[in-house]
């Protein structure tokens, strides 16, 4: 009995360490984000919140809202929903797509969104997004998929589907 005592004990410690430093890494992350070149410009703003994980279990993430500007014309915009709580919307099958972004630490200078909803095309990919070494202002972005998705329209001819419409590398500055 001692023995259980102990073990439990020493996972709540464990996952509430863990815990804590996901939310301090987060925490490096927490703000706006621009990229901008010319007349083309990416925003993203982040906040802590927690999340459904699953019926019952929910995590403190990374969230976030994006806007896109390309040749001076707003391509798509969720900034209007800067702040909305994830969970509004939430069900066990659906989460609030008015929030873009939604990831957790990868590591200590990295951020992985496991949703990166393109308004556009309306379709999720990841997002790594990496602090440059020595820095807490400067960002790498990385949009990815797991895998090329090919998709055939026509049997014998593959297509292939863009990630996104927004740029697949930029490096960012918090403002």
């Amino acid at each position: 009995m001692k023995k259980l005592l102990i073990t439990g004990l020493l996972s709540i410690f464990i996952v509430n360490s863990g815990f804590s430093q996901d939310t301090t890494i987060m925490d490096k992350f927490v703000g706006t984000w621009r990229w901008v070149s010319g007349t083309d410009t990416v925003i993203i703003v982040l906040q802590r919140q927690n999340v459904f994980i699953q019926p019952g279990i929910s995590r403190m993430s990374l969230v976030g809202w994006h806007k896109y500007v390309q040749n001076g014309q707003v391509v798509q915009s969720s900034l209007q929903y800067v702040g909305r709580d994830e969970t509004v919307e939430h069900t066990d099958v659906t989460s609030d797509l008015k929030t873009t972004l939604m990831g957790h630490a990868r590591n200590s200078t990295t951020i992985w969104f496991t949703t990166f909803w393109d308004l556009t095309l309306h379709k999720s990919c990841f997002l790594d997004f990496q602090l440059l070494p020595g820095s807490t202002t400067r960002a790498t972005w990385k949009l990815s998929v797991d895998s090329d998705i090919n998709l055939t329209t026509t049997p014998g001819t593959p297509t292939t589907q863009p990630i996104s419409v927004l740029p697949k590398m930029l490096t960012l500055t918090k403002i």
